[in-house]
């Protein structure tokens, strides 16, 4: 049973084995690319680390970018992690967070953030792209910072899109999770054929502005508890095993 799933280019992921432990043969589908700023130019943004009571960072990604331009810095300054994937790249690394939400979301990470740094000054170290719900809600109680550390752009190269057009187009897809607002964005920019099929397919959103982004386009889509990629596949799995409890009861 093949399943699609928006994934960055070139970004190791466990994601196929996750798919395999559900049933499902994964087909990456690569719509972004992450691609890092300069080193020279984050570090003279952000300055010194220690001059923030609170780094903020919102992605594996972003772990990674951080590390390379401020290695063992990082563990010297209190950091607050948006969801468990970005936490466990910090962890990987030798750094323990000191903050981390049960909610994978920004706004819950500003809520927990309040309790604890109201008045504080914050560094928010994230994409060009991100929303702006996260740094807004920071605002209403700390002096933020925010540096872009990487930007986030379509790949010029496409070939996943045409895969997973042709399976799209064959009926040979048995859902689709998607893992960002940018992912449905930029798909249906290249793709706008692509709606007509979604709206007749299972369709897994991992977070609510993802799932936003799908309905302005009339593309009806499921969310799970817990914003994982293993929690979409879970969900879509029930999905499926309800779909097909359905047709037999017909039947």
């Amino acid at each position: 049973m093949k399943v699609a799933l928006t994934l960055p280019l070139g970004k190791r992921s466990t994601s196929s084995e996750l798919a395999e432990r559900y049933g499902f043969e994964l087909l990456p589908l690569h719509v972004l690319e992450l691609v890092p700023r300069g080193c020279e130019e984050i570090r003279a943004q952000v300055g010194e680390l220690e001059g923030y009571d609170w780094v903020v960072l919102t992605s594996a990604y972003g772990v990674e970018v951080m590390h390379r331009c401020f290695g063992a810095e990082l563990s010297r300054v209190r950091l607050a992690c948006v969801g468990a994937k970005t936490a466990e790249a910090l962890r990987r690394l030798g750094v323990s967070p000191s903050l981390v939400p049960e909610e994978y979301r920004g706004a819950a990470l500003a809520e927990a953030l309040r309790e604890v740094g109201a008045g504080s000054r914050v560094l928010l170290a994230r994409a060009s792209a991100g929303g702006e719900e996260l740094a807004e809600r920071l605002r209403s109680f700390a002096e933020v910072v925010e540096v872009h550390i990487y930007d986030t752009r379509l790949p010029e190269r496409l070939e996943s899109v045409h895969r997973f057009m042709e399976h799209l187009a064959k009926g040979e897809l048995a859902g689709v999770v998607f893992t960002s607002p940018l992912s449905v964005e930029h798909l249906l920019r290249v793709a706008p054929e692509a709606v007509e099929h979604l709206r007749k397919l299972p369709v897994v959103a991992i977070a609510p502005s993802t799932r936003e982004a799908l309905e302005r386009r009339g593309i009806l889509a499921r969310m799970p508890a817990r914003y994982t990629v293993e929690e979409c596949f879970r969900l879509l799995r029930g999905m499926l095993d309800e779909q097909s409890g359905s047709v037999a009861t017909l039947l």
